[in-house]
């Protein structure tokens, strides 16, 4: 499982947002990523704020020991509000489906840590943890008597 955090874009929103994100890998080149990514953005006496929920599915097409190149689509959904307290009416909250199709790289610093870079309808740089959820097996000796 890798775990990311960072900043990202959305579409043609102003840049900026947080993101928290996870993949699980079903196998060596096909998972699922999970992200959520946020922002509240006070601008002058305006105040927006924007949040996305997606999940993607990725495709891993080249792993070496220092790259990991891959590809993932999938669907989210958007969430954007703005208001704008000393006028009456200026103020909306709209819900939406939210795509994404993107291509991703991340470069292995260390085995187990990653920089991050997505470039598609959503963009996000940051960094990546890579964590195994295998659990240890417990070896008991045949020879000892239980």
């Amino acid at each position: 499982m890798n775990v990311h955090v960072g900043l990202n874009s959305i579409g043609n929103q102003i840049p900026g947002f947080y993101i928290l994100g996870a993949e699980y890998m079903f196998n060596k080149n096909v998972g699922i990523h999970f992200s959520y990514s946020t922002t509240n953005s006070p601008l002058l006496r305006k105040s927006w704020s924007v949040q996305r929920l997606g999940v993607d599915v990725t495709y891993h097409f080249l792993q070496s020991k220092r790259w990991d190149l891959y590809g993932c689509a999938g669907m989210g959904y958007l969430s954007t509000s703005y208001s704008r307290p000393s006028y009456v009416g200026q103020e909306f909250e709209t819900f939406s489906p939210s795509p994404n199709i993107a291509i991703a790289a991340r470069y292995k610093v260390t085995p187990s840590m990653s920089a991050l870079i997505e470039l598609g309808i959503i963009t996000s740089l940051g960094i990546s943890r890579k964590f195994s959820l295998k659990r240890k097996s417990l070896h008991r000796p045949e020879n000892i008597d239980y």
